[in-house]
Order: C-alpha cells, then structure tokens, then sequence
C-alpha cells in the first residue's frame, strides 16, 4: 500500500505532467506562423480604388511593396509555373503581369474593352482571356505575354473555365443566355449550349462529365452533360425569386455545391449525384463567398452585410461562432496548407487574416483603397 507521502508525489507528478502538456499546448497555439528562412508566403491584394497591388507578408502581417498596376485591377492568378501574379485592369483593357521575386511589371498585353475573367492551362503555357466589352476570347502565350489567337463569341462573354482534361473551355454569355463550349487549342466554337438566364459561374466536376452553370438574377442552376454536350436540367434552388446564388464552392470530392444567397440569407446545398437540393442553411444576414477545406471538413461562408465569417461544420451542418473580420468584406482564400483563412475586407480597406485552427481571427492588415481580389502564394 502506497504511503500518503508516495501518493502526495505521485499527485504532484502527474499535475506536473498536466501542466507541462497544458503549456506546450497554449505555446504551439500562440506561436507565429513560421515557414523555412528561404521561403515567403505572401498575399496580393487588389486595390480597385487606387489601381494598385498590396503585397502582404503574412508571416510579418504587413504590406511589403505597394505596386501600381492600372484602373480597377481585378482577378488575380498565380501562374501554375513561374513566379508571376497576372492580373487584368478591368477599365484599362489589358493583361498585367507581376514580377513576384522583384515586384515589377513585366508587361501589359491590350485585351480588349472590359475584360471578365482569366484561365491558365495545366502547364502555363496558354492564358485565355475573355473579353466581355467586345465578345471576344483570346489566347495569350502564357511565356512570352503575347496574343496568339483571338475569335469572336458575341454576346457578353463570361469567365472561362478549362475542363479537367485540358481540351476544352466553356464560356458562359450573359446576355444570350447560354454557354459556348470552346476547342482549347484552336478557340473553335464546339458546340453551344442554352442555360439560365444571365449565366454567372461554371463550375466542373472533378471527372469532367458535368458542369453546373448558376444564374446571376435567378435561384437557378443548369446542369450540362459535357460528353454529349447538351443542358440536362435547369434547377430551381427554393429561394428568392428576384437573385441568383453570389458565390460556388464545390466539395472536393464532386458530391456537393455549396451556393449561397444573400437576399435567402443562407447557403443552398446543391447534392452534383442525383442533382437535388439536399438541404438549406441559414447563415447570417448576406452571406455572399464561400470557401470550403480540402478535407471537406469546413465551410466558411462570408456576411458582406454583417462583416463576419461563419465556419459551419460540413458533416453535421453546425455553425460555429462567427468570426468579426471587417467592413463589407468581398473575397476570402484559405493559404496553402490551409492554416489561415485571408478575407479581403473592401469597406475597411483591409485584410484579415484567421487561424484556421483555433477559428479565430489573428490580425487586421490596413491595405489599398477598395479591395477586392485576392491570391496567395508559398514562394
């Protein structure tokens, strides 16, 4: 039998041992973000009131270099192979691409009035770059930033997105109400296909065999069959009459379509397999973004009205509690290796940065004026 000298130490030990344990935990939450001394991790931010890139540094949480890149810069891509942000200037009408190791500006390539969206091939090697103010889809080369092809689609061309295979784009119209389904290589028209009015958003399935087109002005989705191709169905959502779905997140996996409605004040859950509405969250006041993990275990949805993120738990559809992160915030991204989630905030003029694994927000970053595009890179 144990003394009560033996049992008092044994007491000590293990609250010891607890403390310790306690300790290294809070340390392993409390420590700064930190990478190999030979690699960056950055943020850019688009600043479409004053025309110009944040270049944040989120180990230091602050703006690295300031760099002007023309009127109303919006969305940003990392190119798959070099170190270069591209970039398009909406009211100035062309491609920019940023130097990332220095900075600068390596180019400007005239694209036509109004450009809409941007998608790389698998290698790089081709950037196609719709232009909405003429109709029109261009194929730059994607390493010396020259045109190499343009073709005329009408309408008000959307942004593009490259099938999984590579071969093929679809390219959603506005205004004509359908989607153009585009060789890659050539830019030849394959076929055309009708959807919802006003097309917003394509997105593909992971296999390639569908792709889902949402509707900016209608609670609407159209499913279209790529082997043929040709529209399957058109999906009524179940909410309000007079909008569409702001944003898309697709489950990794290709099971389900997260879509959600500001004026529903909620998130439909669109199930891609027997292209059913599952379910219907109510998230918020406006949730117009939302971003989901790769391991599918959260979805973060945006309130631009409430200024806040809401983690909901994608297994049970749990809300957690919603993390303030600024003013009318208009885009979000999680980094690679997902630690943190980045809100670009276009009321405040600055970037929140969240801890992914505590769900809490870390700091504000005070970036340009009017921010609303955001890309990441490990450099």
């Amino acid at each position: 039998m144990l003394t009560w000298k033996q049992r008092n130490l044994r007491f000590l030990l293990s609250l010891a041992i607890l403390l310790l344990f306690a300790l290294r935990q809070v340390a392993r939450e409390d420590r700064p973000f930190t990478l190999r001394p030979d690699v960056r991790l950055l943020a850019y931010v688009a600043n479409a009131g004053d025309g110009t890139i944040s270049v944040v540094d989120l180990i230091r949480a602050s703006v690295v270099a300031t760099v002007p890149v023309g009127p109303e810069p919006i969305e940003l891509r990392m190119h798959p192979k070099e170190k270069q942000l591209w970039g398009l200037s909406r009211r100035g009408g062309y491609v920019w691409i940023l130097d990332t190791k220095t900075n600068r500006i390596l180019a400007q390539v005239p694209v036509g009035a109004e450009p809409a969206g941007m998608e790389f091939s698998a290698d790089g090697a081709a950037v196609y770059v719709v232009s909405a103010g003429e109709g029109t889809l261009l194929l730059v080369d994607g390493h010396r930033q020259q045109i190499r092809r343009r073709v005329f689609l009408g309408g008000q061309p959307g942004m593009p997105k490259r099938t999984p295979d590579g071969r093929r784009l679809l390219v959603p119209d506005r205004t004509g109400n359908r989607v153009f389904v585009v060789e890659a290589d050539t830019l030849q028209v394959a076929a055309t296909v009708p959807v919802v009015a006003q097309p917003e958003r394509v997105v593909l399935l992971p296999d390639g065999q569908r792709a889902f087109v949402t509707s900016s002005t209608k609670p609407e989705v159209s499913v279209i069959d790529l082997n043929r191709p040709t529209l399957v169905a058109n999906l009524h959502l179940g909410t309000a009459e007079h909008s569409g779905p702001a944003g898309a997140a697709l489950k990794p996996d290709g099971g389900e379509l997260y879509l959600p409605h500001p004026t529903a004040h909620g998130v439909t859950i669109l199930n891609t397999w027997t292209q059913e509405v599952a379910e219907f969250v109510v998230v918020g006041d406006a949730p117009a973004e939302v971003v989901i993990t790769q391991d599918a275990s959260w979805l973060f949805v945006v309130d631009r009205a409430a200024g806040r993120v809401t983690p909901v738990d994608v297994h049970t559809r749990r809300l957690h509690t919603p993390i303030p992160v600024g003013k009318r915030p208009a885009t979000a991204a999680l980094t690679p290796g997902e630690e943190l989630l980045l809100v670009v905030n276009e009321g405040s003029n600055d970037l929140a940065v969240i801890r992914k694994r505590t769900l809490s927000l870390l700091t504000l970053v005070p970036v340009g004026s009017g921010p609303r595009s955001l890309a990441v890179a490990m450099l």
